[in-house]
């Protein structure tokens, strides 16, 4: 292992180089830390430094400490205030000749609500050693990020995401990285960062591609907003402004919007089937202020926003299972009594005569919910956009249970599953895709043929359950 130093426009940042030759840059700020009168502000400048920064440890995570076990996604927690940061990977020696790389920025997942860069399974090593720059960036999650606080800038969160792009703009070619080829790329609430940041009229020219893994359509209206603030600002006792809320230290904040989410369980399956598909089991995530979000990301789309960038979007099979307090009233009522109640019995027959006849009660209702929550978003968005412009994707590959849930190409993709024959197809797939904007199969059309990657890669049609049934409604 030796150092590298880089100068950023800020300053200095030494990084480390493995065995391998990648660099690797963690924890680079790209913004000031949000805190005292910044806490509910835009991303200011980040200040200059003197000297050499460590760039060698994990950068500060939005998240002090998780206040419960059952996280969306595996959480990774480091101290500090910068939690504005990026971290950087890419090939030492590469790109010295004048041949920049392309990019690819990583925004993670989360529900919005959690979730780190620093997460062991986005290291972007893999990516590096392929010929790309890898990003992966930090941005304030739940209240902090998309908390509507009147008198303050909303959409925080979704301003972090647009200040680290412009930071890779003016940065990413002194690590090697071409800012002319950038592809942000995400999955689950990261995907749908994606495909918001592809509707903003604010983000032209920042990136040149983009990778949506299992999105949702996510976002809030104002008075939506404003409601579940004044509700939290209560439950804490102060007054839902700016000073009241600002006078909270950050932590009693973090733990009372964990326990926003948990304390109102769905009183039966069907109410959490219910729920769930219209999203209200979260509180924050981007708000339509019709300032920066200007409308549902789906009715922008529709527009002709962001038709101009090539978009790869897909899903895993199964994404979600029903939780296992209602597995029992699934298997005692069974799936049509159980979709009725959430979505009236003519679309609950309709919906059960697509799955196989022998599939269990609980995994119909899982299947319902997650094509309502994730899998209809993909022809939702393909039909939606300009035809060409979009490729479609399934990954089917099960783990040791047999299912194929929510998150588990990731260590495919990335690397972590040593030996992933899969795995290493998606990642070159994916590193075309930086490089040329067209992955190597045809595009989505009428059929909706994609690439569904298993133990062999198949090109079929594919979301035909979710085109049939999801895509107007």
């Amino acid at each position: 292992m030796s150092d590298v130093v880089v100068t950023t426009r800020a300053g200095r940042v030494r990084g480390s180089v493995d065995a391998d030759g990648i660099a690797t840059f963690r924890g680079i700020p790209y913004a000031a830390a949000p805190t005292g009168p910044l806490r509910f502000a835009g991303p200011a400048p980040v200040p200059a430094w003197r000297g050499v920064r460590d760039a060698t440890r994990p950068g500060a995570t939005p998240l002090r400490a998780v206040p419960n076990a059952r996280g969306v996604i595996p959480e990774h927690t480091v101290a500090g205030d910068e939690v504005l940061n990026l971290s950087v990977f890419s090939a030492a020696g590469q790109g010295d000749d004048g041949d920049p790389r392309p990019v690819l920025v990583w925004i993670h997942g989360g529900a919005y609500h959690e979730g780190s860069a620093g997460d062991p399974r986005y290291d972007m090593t893999a990516f590096a050693a392929l010929g790309v720059v890898g990003v992966a960036i930090n941005y304030r999650v739940g209240f902090d990020g998309y908390g509507f606080v009147p008198d303050a800038v909303q959409n925080r969160g979704v301003r972090d995401w647009v200040a680290a792009l412009e930071w890779v703009r003016d940065n990413i070619d002194r690590f090697g990285g071409d800012p002319g080829r950038v592809t942000i790329a995400g999955q689950s609430s990261g995907a749908s960062a994606v495909l918001r940041l592809l509707t903003l009229a604010h983000t032209r020219g920042l990136f040149h591609a983009a990778i949506a893994q299992s999105p949702a359509e996510l976002d809030i209206s104002r008075d939506a907003a404003r409601s579940i603030t004044g509700a939290l600002a209560a439950h804490l006792g102060v007054a839902p402004t700016l000073a009241g809320l600002s006078a909270l230290p950050l932590g009693v904040i973090q733990s009372a919007q964990y326990r926003s989410w948990d304390a109102a369980p769905a009183p039966s399956a069907g109410g959490w089937v219910r729920a769930a598909g219209i999203g209200t089991t979260l509180r924050y995530m981007p708000v339509i202020d019709d300032d920066l979000v200007a409308g549902p990301m789906l009715d922008e789309s529709r527009r002709g926003l962001g038709h101009d960038v090539p978009l790869l979007i897909g899903a895993v099979v199964h994404e979600m299972d029903t939780p296992a307090p209602f597995v029992d009233e699934c298997e005692s009522l069974g799936a049509l009594a159980i979709l009725t109640e959430a979505w009236g019995e003519e679309g609950a027959r309709e919906y059960l005569s697509l799955l196989p006849e022998t599939i269990p009660a609980r995994e119909a209702v899982g299947q319902f919910v997650s094509d309502r929550i994730f899998r209809r978003t993909v022809p939702r968005f393909a039909r939606a956009r300009t035809p060409g412009t979009t490729w479609v994707y399934e990954f089917a590959v099960p783990d040791e249970t047999g299912r194929v849930s929510h998150s588990s190409e990731i260590p495919h993709l990335f690397g972590v599953a040593a030996g992933s024959a899969v795995g290493a197809r998606m990642r070159a797939d994916w590193v075309t895709f930086a490089r040329t904007g067209d992955p190597g199969w045809a595009a989505a059309g009428h059929r909706g043929v994609g690439r569904r990657y298993g133990v062999d890669d198949v090109d079929q049609p594919l979301f035909e359950r979710e085109r049939a049934l999801f895509l107007d409604d």
